[in-house]
């Protein structure tokens, strides 16, 4: 056995707005293209309540479920990127993710898993929305433009982004159209008409209810 091994690659599953490449770059500098995968025991919701300061909503979360799957991305950080990431995931706990729970999603050889350290970051408390901790539409359109992204990666047309809303629970007939300008917003979000479709979909009576601030 050689004396000098390669030391494991750390992974951070992102299951939500991590998977859009602008907003994890506000805290992950890595160069390696984001890995898709399938994590078995983790099930995704609505569950994350932000900070009762002012304005606030509901984020997605994840708690362990060993009937459930959670579709997203790993992705490459340093050690040094991990206080970023601690203060971004305030409301949840950094765990680890067993090697087993991982499913590769089209290139396979994309990592050696066995050689991969990976953690994610599971809600503190979970609780759904409420009329003033809402669903917010600017945080779905990050979510949903980031499975796009992989989508893309993937040429899997929409097949990861409707995974996404199908693997994720608790939506909520509190839901807030804030995106900045609510009756024409393709400037702002080129896949607003998509990821429209897709919402309208996987949740017709809660998309029926979202209220326009």
């Amino acid at each position: 056995m050689s004396d000098c091994m390669e030391a494991p690659t750390a992974y951070v599953f992102g299951y939500g707005s991590l998977i859009q490449a602008n907003s994890r770059l506000r805290n992950l500098k890595s160069t390696q293209p984001p890995v898709p995968v399938r994590v078995h025991g983790f099930r995704r919701g609505w569950i994350t309540r932000g900070r009762d300061i002012g304005f606030s909503c509901t984020y997605l979360g994840i708690v362990p479920d060993r009937s459930a799957t959670t579709n997203g991305v790993l992705l490459a950080y340093e050690p040094e990127e991990i206080p970023a990431l601690d203060q971004r995931e305030s409301e949840y706990r950094r765990v680890p993710v067993e090697l087993g729970q991982i499913e590769l999603l089209g290139d396979t050889t994309a990592i050696d898993l066995a050689t991969a350290e990976v953690i994610t970051y599971q809600t503190l408390e979970p609780r759904e929305a409420t009329e003033k901790f809402p669903l917010v539409q600017s945080y779905i359109d990050i979510c949903l433009q980031g499975c796009l992204e992989v989508d893309r990666l993937l040429d899997t047309a929409d097949a990861f982004a409707s995974e996404f809303l199908a693997s994720t629970d608790s939506w909520s007939h509190h839901w807030v159209n804030d995106r900045v300008f609510p009756r024409s917003p393709f400037r702002q979000v080129p896949e607003a008409h998509q990821i429209d479709k897709l919402l309208q979909h996987r949740s017709p009576a809660e998309f029926a209810s979202i209220r326009i601030e």
